[in-house]
C-alpha cells in the first residue's frame, strides 16, 4: 500500500496533513462561535421583535432618561424630574444608539441588548481563552452562555444588567491582561488604564459595581505580583480604587446639589434579606439550564436539539480531558 505521494517523502506528507488539520481548526473555531452567536441572537430577536423588549418598572425610567438625553433635555425620568437613583450608563448608551439610528428608544434598547448579548458571548470565550487550556471546554463555556434560557430572559428585557454583565466580563479580561504584563511596562499601563475605564463604566451602570471594585482592589493586593512589596501593592490598589470611584462620586455630588438626594445614601433599604438573596441566586443557577421552551412557548422541538447539542459538546469536552493524560503517558 502506497502511503506517500509521488515525489514526496513521508515526512513531507505528514507535514502537509498537519498543515491541513491546522487550517481546518483555524476556521472551525470562528465558525462555531458564529453559530453560537447566531443561534442565541436569533432566539433573542424572535422573542423581542413581535412586541419589543420587555418593560418593567425600572425600564420606564431607563427609557424616559434615554429619550430625554437624546433630546438634549437632561437626565429626566418619566415624571420630568432628575433621576437620583439610577446611574446614567445604560440610558446614555440607548440615547447614543437612538441618535445614531434615528429609531425610537424602545428599538434602540432592543438593538443595544442584542449587541450586548453578542458581545457577552464573545467576551466569555475571550476570557475562557485566558484561563482554560482546552479548546473544546472554552467553546462549551461560550455555548453555556449563548444558550442559557435565564440569560436570554434577562436580555429580552430593557435592563441595565445587559450592559453591566458585559462590562464585568470585559473587566476580568483586562485584569488578566494586567497580570500578564510586568509593572511599569507599556502593556501594563495600557491594560491598567483599560481596566480602570471599564470598571468605572460598570459603576456608572449599576451601583452593584462597587463589589467589582472591591474584588479588583483585593486582587491587586493579594494576588498580583506577590514578589512586589506589600506597601507598593497597597498603594496601587488604593490609587485604582480612587480612580474608578471618581466618576460615580462626581455624579453623586452633582445629584445631591440638584435634588438633595445621594445615589447611595438616599435609597430605601433592601426588603430582601441574605436568605432571600441566596435563594434567588440558586433559582438563577437552576434556571440557567432550563429548556428554551421556558421562554419560547411552543418550542418543545428546540429543547431536544439543544439537549442533543449539549450532550455532544459535553462528550467532546470529556473526551478531550481524558485524551490528554493518555497522550502524556505515551510520551
Amino acid at each position: 500500500m502506497e502511503l506517500t505521494t509521488a515525489g514526496a517523502s513521508p515526512r513531507q506528507n505528514v507535514a502537509s496533513s498537519s498543515d491541513r488539520v491546522s487550517e481546518a481548526r483555524r476556521y472551525a473555531v470562528p465558525l462555531v462561535l458564529l453559530g453560537l452567536v447566531g443561534v442565541g441572537a436569533g432566539m433573542l430577536l424572535y422573542a423581542t421583535t413581535p412586541r419589543g423588549a420587555g418593560v418593567e418598572t425600572d425600564a420606564v425610567n431607563y427609557l424616559s432618561a434615554a429619550a430625554s438625553l437624546s433630546q438634549g433635555a437632561g437626565y429626566l425620568g418619566w415624571d420630568g424630574q432628575l433621576l437620583p437613583y439610577f446611574p446614567p450608563g445604560y440610558p446614555l448608551l440607548v440615547a447614543v444608539l437612538r441618535l445614531l439610528t434615528g429609531t425610537g428608544v424602545e428599538q434602540a434598547a432592543q438593538a443595544a441588548d442584542v449587541a450586548l448579548f453578542v458581545g457577552l458571548v464573545l467576551a466569555t470565550y475571550a476570557l475562557a481563552c485566558r484561563v482554560i487550556e482546552s479548546q473544546p471546554i472554552r467553546l462549551l463555556v461560550a455555548a453555556a452562555v449563548a444558550s442559557s434560557s435565564v440569560l436570554l430572559g434577562v436580555y429580552a428585557l430593557v435592563s441595565s444588567e445587559t450592559l453591566f454583565n458585559f462590562l464585568c466580563v470585559t473587566a476580568l479580561i483586562a485584569a488578566c491582561a494586567v497580570l500578564a504584563h510586568p509593572p511599569g511596562s507599556s502593556g501594563y499601563r495600557v491594560a491598567f488604564g483599560l481596566l480602570a475605564v471599564i470598571t468605572a463604566s460598570a459603576m456608572l451602570t449599576r451601583l452593584a459595581g462597587v463589589a467589582l471594585v472591591l474584588s479588583l482592589v483585593i486582587t491587586i493586593v493579594a494576588i498580583a505580583r506577590p514578589a512586589q512589596r506589600l506597601i507598593a501593592r497597597v498603594r496601587v490598589s488604593l490609587g485604582f480604587g480612587v480612580l474608578v470611584l471618581a466618576p460615580i462620586s462626581a455624579w453623586d455630588i452633582f445629584l445631591q446639589s440638584q435634588t438633595g438626594n445621594w445615589t447611595f445614601g438616599s435609597r430605601p433599604p433592601s426588603t430582601v434579606g441574605l436568605t432571600g438573596n441566596i435563594m434567588a441566586a440558586a433559582r438563577t443557577l437552576a434556571g440557567w439550564v432550563s429548556p428554551p421552551s421556558a421562554i419560547f412557548t411552543g418550542w418543545g422541538w428546540l429543547d431536544l436539539r439543544v439537549a442533543a447539542g449539549a450532550v455532544v459538546a459535553l462528550g467532546t469536552a470529556l473526551g478531550e480531558l481524558l485524551r490528554r493524560p493518555v497522550m502524556r503517558l505515551r510520551t
